[in-house]
């Protein structure tokens, strides 16, 4: 919260902020755990899926006493993940029925029946490979439909999901609906090195992902973590990858990499 309101302070226009939960608390899951194969129990219209719906509300209520308020929120981080056994960090499996149903049944009418009923909804937020049949299965659904935006996708499997036959194709079905790219980073592989400090090859990933993206009807890219140190982290589960700034602490310095130089020139 103090990094957001001090970004808010010093931008030159308004922040589009989004929102994007990992997983639901632990007593709601089908594996009782943060990690690992789990989604939420019951089904969607019962009390498990209400009480998830209104977890976003609350989290909504309680950015808006610091003056932080959001231009969406997505239906959940990467649903797929959750039902990969032994996934090492926060994951809340859905298949593209159960987010529909969710949507129908639960989150839309929470947010429909809020104050935030103008914040945008987002579904999908998962890898690209997904499309076009994540989005028929959801958005063929009109009570599911009425209540969504757009389509966030992630980047790191855009080598096995060929533009023209997801995004492109995806376009064509569902017009109304905008495509937004919702997750990068490099380094995120296991045969690479995390932090590589002035990798320009890394900024031109990013300038060639940005381009061909909006080429093919994608509104806007985001980057994962803008600023992280010299390992790529801090994270909890060692999931370190490369960042636009690098902060090395121990010099009280930080560097401008070069995919910082590439992203701007899309501001």
């Amino acid at each position: 919260i103090p990094i957001l309101q001090q970004a808010q302070a010093v931008a030159s226009r308004p922040l589009l902020l989004y929102a994007s939960p990992w997983t639901s608390p632990v007593w709601m899951k089908t594996n009782g755990a943060m990690t690992g194969r789990g989604t939420l129990k019951g089904q969607p219209g019962d009390r498990y899926h209400k009480t998830w719906a209104n977890y976003f509300i609350r989290f909504l209520d309680e950015y808006a006493k610091y003056n932080l308020t959001f231009w969406a929120i997505t239906a959940g981080n990467e649903p797929t993940a959750g039902d990969i056994i032994f996934y090492p960090f926060q994951c809340l499996g859905f298949s593209p029925e159960h987010q529909r149903d969710f949507i129908a049944e639960d989150l839309g009418p929470a947010l429909a029946n809020s104050s935030y009923k103008g914040i945008e909804l987002i579904i999908l937020d998962d890898q690209r490979v997904m499309l076009p049949y994540w989005a028929e299965v959801v958005l063929k659904d009109p009570k599911a439909a009425q209540y969504i935006n757009g389509i966030g996708i992630h980047w790191y499997l855009d080598f096995l999901a060929p533009i023209d036959l997801t995004l492109s194709m995806t376009r064509h079905l569902f017009p109304n609906y905008y495509l937004i790219s919702t997750e990068a980073s490099t380094g995120s592989y296991f045969w690479e090195p995390r932090v590589v400090l002035g990798g320009w090859d890394r900024g031109s990933k990013y300038s060639h992902s940005i381009l061909t993206n909006l080429n093919d009807y994608v509104t806007g890219w985001t980057d994962w973590n803008l600023v992280l140190d010299m390992e790529g982290g801090p994270n909890w589960s060692k999931n370190y990858v490369d960042s636009p700034v690098i902060v090395d602490k121990e010099k009280d310095v930080f560097y401008k990499q070069p995919m910082f130089y590439h992203m701007a020139h899309f501001r």
